[in-house]
């Protein structure tokens, strides 16, 4: 006998497609970006650091590819079958928009100032890079395997 979804809490959870639930830093990466490219797009926040060293047309379009890329690793992931290569594409731009956002922190408030932001940020996009790697692997080797078949 099947058990019946009780809670209200439980059928939610039942209905998320389970890519959302098994990818967590994905879906931090992509909802934190989400919300950042919006806020800057929307002239909400205004990152110092980049204003000081990019013309605001240009720190608009690092907004918008923040969105972009979010947007890109979101439908990969909310898909029932995840999609590897749009959740790769995404998490690279993502990787390398927070890399710029490093750099440009450590060329405004120098190494002692922001070395500790900008490591955050490094990191987000080292582990960005690295699970697009891992997610590109994993789609060859499943191209690989359908074309033997």
């Amino acid at each position: 006998m099947r058990r019946r979804l009780g809670s209200r809490r439980e059928r939610l959870l039942f209905r998320l497609p389970s890519s959302l639930l098994s990818a967590p830093f994905e879906v931090f990466a992509a909802v934190s970006s989400l919300v950042l490219g919006a806020t800057i797009l929307l002239g909400m926040t205004r990152p110092e650091s980049l204003h000081t060293l990019l013309p605001g047309l240009v720190v608009g379009v690092w907004g918008g590819a923040l969105v972009l890329g979010s947007v890109t690793l979101l439908a990969g992931l909310v898909r029932r079958d995840p999609e590897p290569p749009f959740m790769a594409a995404g998490l690279r731009l993502l990787g390398g928009l927070y890399g710029i956002y490093a750099v440009a922190l450590l060329a405004v408030a120098g190494f002692h100032d922001a070395a500790q932001v900008a490591g955050s940020q490094l990191t987000i996009a080292a582990l960005s890079f690295y699970r697009a790697f891992q997610l590109r692997t994993v789609s060859d080797v499943g191209d690989r395997i359908h074309e033997e078949a």
